[in-house]
């Protein structure tokens, strides 16, 4: 079996505020290579802060299959920024609003 490291951290699970234009915490794990990280809550400016660090994100759903824990693999993560203002999305629409798409919400 080839194991491949994604990215520094993986981005598993997200909560955005109550307009859903930007995003409170989320849930992050370490991409290990050969196995994923226990989930750590971390605040918008933090997961900002590591990738302008040069910190790099993908995201990724957890499939429970057979009793076995699997990580699918997702979207790279990037910052957008317009203005100085920073905007964490998996897409490359220039939208001043967080973006994370398909994955599972706190």
């Amino acid at each position: 079996m080839i194991f491949i490291k994604w990215a520094d951290y993986l981005i598993t699970k997200v909560r955005y505020n109550d307009k859903s234009n930007f995003i409170e915490y989320l849930e992050i794990r370490k991409d290990k290579e050969f196995f994923v990280g226990d989930g750590e809550l971390k605040r918008r400016e933090k997961i900002i802060e590591y990738m302008k660090e040069g910190a790099s994100f993908f995201t990724a759903n957890k499939v429970i299959k057979n009793d076995k824990t699997l990580w699918i693999k997702g979207k790279k993560v990037h910052l957008l920024n317009i203005f100085e203002n920073y905007y964490i999305r998996t897409d490359e629409l220039k939208l001043e609003k967080d973006y994370l798409e398909n994955l599972d919400e706190m």
